[in-house]
């Protein structure tokens, strides 16, 4: 478990959010059967200036973000994908992604392998502007070395 500051760097023009923002963060994980399962949640709010044209301080959106992970056995996983439910206080809209991930890991003396195939589809609000994909499929390979 574990609760802290939220930091967000302004980003390029068109690029995510081009404010600085600060705010809270707090988690929470739980292990079941042996390890082979872990559960977990992430909430983060932050607030940030909004444009001079705007004036004043924003809330950004509220974020929810469960997550689960069932270890099959020989570096095999089922998991949920990258849900971010997001509450905007502004617009009142509301954002929740939902589907899954099917990988596999491989782990080497120096370096490790993620895999994975994940589906993902998004149920939102009217009220909610930013994007939301209906349907996404998502291929991965990634390699992480210890440094």
């Amino acid at each position: 478990m574990g609760l802290g500051p939220d930091i967000v760097i302004p980003g390029q023009e068109g690029f995510g959010n081009t404010e600085w923002q600060y705010g809270i963060a707090g988690a929470i994980i739980q292990r079941f059967f042996n390890d082979k399962l872990i559960v977990g949640l992430l909430v983060q709010q932050t607030w940030g200036k909004s444009s001079v044209e705007n004036g004043g301080t924003i809330k950004s959106p509220f974020v929810f973000n469960p997550f689960a992970n069932l270890q099959l056995g020989g570096g095999w996983y089922i998991a949920t994908n990258d849900m971010q439910a997001q509450y905007n206080w502004q617009t009142e809209g509301i954002t929740v992604p939902i589907g899954s991930r099917f990988g596999y890991v491989l782990v080497q003396p120096k370096k490790s392998w993620n895999l994975y195939l994940e589906y993902a589809t998004n149920l939102a609000t009217d009220k909610w502007l930013g994007s939301a994909a209906k349907s996404q499929i998502r291929l991965n390979i990634s390699m992480t070395m210890p440094m």
